[in-house]
């Protein structure tokens, strides 16, 4: 029998990796997209 700790809403560190480096280039290219129209 294996005894598994109640585990709790955390994502392991992989996804949690993942899923931060998806939003950073997504505000990294709206950034930019920004950028380039006001800079016109």
């Amino acid at each position: 029998m294996v005894v598994t700790p109640p585990t709790t809403s955390v994502p392991e560190p992989a996804s949690i990796f993942g899923l931060l480096a998806v939003s950073a280039f997504g505000v990294n290219s709206i950034a930019k997209r920004k950028y380039k129209t006001i800079r016109g």
